[in-house]
């Protein structure tokens, strides 16, 4: 009984303090405003190669698959993957954004919503927020790069949709990650 009563106070002392240094997290937190700091997103970025005035072509179609559908599906199945415990963007991963700028610019009628996601280390409030500014840090990009930031939501789920359940590096990994899904 002693052992219960202090994990409950431990519990309520951890989310005062949460309370405190963050927003009310929900089970699904959704957002269009809060970038990430300036200092943990910066990274070069080149301004985005081919068209910007909306008429997809051949080669801009190539960029992702062959058709609309082809190409939304593989636009989607890129994800961008972060360090532990960390929302900033690894060089690796700034390739791929920018590959995703020049998509975007050849098709300004798809809309987006960047999901933000973490392993299940952590506590789940910690994880919500840490998913949140994941996203951040992605919207930050493309907004930086041009994209109109209508055309983009964030989400954060933090450790809710796993791609991998298994409680290993590898897995964690795979998790610690910022998915699209199109509109």
């Amino acid at each position: 009984m002693l052992k219960n009563f202090l994990k409950g106070l431990l519990f309520l002392m951890a989310i005062s303090a949460l309370l405190l240094t963050t927003a009310c997290a929900k089970k699904e937190l959704k957002t269009d405003t809060g970038a990430a700091p300036a200092e943990e997103t910066q990274v070069t970025q080149q301004q985005p190669a081919g068209k910007t005035d909306g008429a997809a072509n051949l080669e801009e179609e190539d960029l992702y698959g062959k058709t609309l559908e082809e190409a939304r599906i593989n636009f989607m199945n890129e994800d961008i993957h972060f360090e532990f415990d960390s929302y900033r963007l690894v060089p690796e991963y700034v390739t791929i954004l920018q590959t995703k700028v020049r998509w975007l610019a050849s098709h300004p009628n798809i809309a987006m919503i960047i999901e933000g996601h973490c392993d299940d280390r952590g506590t789940e409030a910690y994880n919500l927020s840490l998913g949140e500014r994941r996203a951040s840090a992605v919207k930050q990009f493309l907004l930086d790069a041009g994209v109109d930031a209508s055309r983009m939501e964030i989400v954060s789920y933090g450790e809710e949709k796993p791609l991998d359940s298994v409680a290993n590096d590898v897995a964690w990994a795979k998790n610690r990650r910022a998915h699209f899904s199109l509109k």
